[in-house]
């Protein structure tokens, strides 16, 4: 099956737009909508991976799903959190404030709801945990964690055309929570760390894969029926002049639309990331906005021919998002360190 080209160069633009708001907010007020670009894009790819597992040995293959995950998110963190702890034990104490809560909670992968039982503000500026941005990790690991029972459950009821809507009720109960339990006015970190008020675009992702794949998967077994040793000579000749298949018109328009409303997500996702905001908007409609558009813009960018490719290909952007995960880990805690070493050393060297 083929590889998905242009993921990469995505992953690149959410990274520009969540590091660009972590580190100059007033600059990009809407960059946390690039989490939700983030979210779609993991939900299709681990879904793809599981169904695929499935369609050719039947089984999720737990024994090697686990291990890849963890060997996915756990070696950076291990690097990250002794460095961080050491350089702050040195210079600055004041961000190790309940540095073992932060580290422990990060580890087990329930940092977004330890940060919501301590009534954290992820949107306060003032004296932020320099692992606060790992609340991400922690729903992604959640998600790790019973995305397999989903994908296995759509594919027990692949036959009767309803799998998909098992990850789109999902979706929909997460954006009904979390436009319910938002609370006007008033701080929105629990329902943006919650796993429960924020799997839209995870969710969202999942039926996105199996819309993509289910089709090459039905193509497959096509090919895969074994064909007759031998043909007659006549049938040989009537088999070369028959004409070639068709594409069928819906792919064909498909085909055409696709790079077109890709680009046009694109461009609406930007323009959310400029002038969005942290109001009653985007906890009621702006998140599963921002999530159904990142869902286009996957969709139109790997679809066959499709000249969003040759955008999200560009080198700078493609780099930026194959090493996404390493940026985001490190990019907020350097940022920290760097905002209360710099007085200290300014002072130092001053007059």
């Amino acid at each position: 099956m083929k590889r998905f080209v242009g993921l990469d160069g995505i992953k690149g633009l959410a990274l520009i737009a969540i590091v660009l708001y972590h580190c100059m907010q007033q600059r990009l007020p809407g960059g946390f909508y690039g989490v939700d670009v983030f979210f779609t894009v993991s939900g299709f790819l681990i879904a793809v991976s599981l169904i695929r597992s499935l369609a050719k040995t039947g089984s999720l293959n737990l024994v090697r799903y686990i291990p890849k995950r963890a060997v996915r998110l756990y070696p950076a963190l291990f690097l990250l959190i002794p460095v961080i702890v050491s350089v702050g034990w040195l210079f600055d104490h004041d961000i190790l404030v309940s540095i073992r809560d932060q580290v422990i909670t990060v580890l087990l992968g329930c940092y977004n709801w330890y940060a919501i039982a301590g009534g954290q503000s992820y949107f306060d500026q003032m004296n932020p945990q320099v692992f606060r941005h790992l609340w991400f990790i922690g729903v992604l690991m959640q998600f790790y964690v019973i995305v397999p029972f989903i994908v296995w459950l759509m594919w027990k009821l692949r036959q009767t055309k309803l799998s998909s809507l098992i990850p789109l009720g999902l979706a929909a109960f997460s954006s009904i929570a979390m436009w319910v339990m938002y609370v006007p006015k008033g701080d929105p970190t629990r329902v943006y760390f919650g796993t429960d008020t924020h799997s839209m675009g995870l969710m969202l992702g999942v039926a996105l894969a199996w819309w993509v794949t289910a089709p090459q998967l039905g193509h497959a077994r096509q090919r895969a029926v074994p064909m007759p040793r031998t043909i007659s000579s006549s049938a040989s000749a009537a088999a070369h002049r028959a004409p070639l298949p068709q594409i069928p018109v819906e792919h064909r328009i498909w085909n055409a639309a696709a790079p077109v409303l890709a680009f046009l997500s694109l461009i609406a996702l930007v323009t959310m990331a400029v002038i969005g905001k942290q109001d009653a908007f985007a906890f009621r409609g702006g998140i599963i906005l921002s999530s159904l558009l990142s869902v286009l813009l996957i969709a139109g960018t790997i679809s066959d021919d499709s000249w969003m490719q040759s955008l999200m290909v560009f080198k700078p952007l493609a780099s930026l998002g194959k090493y996404s995960y390493g940026i985001y880990l490190w990019h907020w805690p350097l940022w920290i360190l760097s905002s209360a070493l710099a007085p200290k050393i300014f002072k130092a060297v001053g007059p």
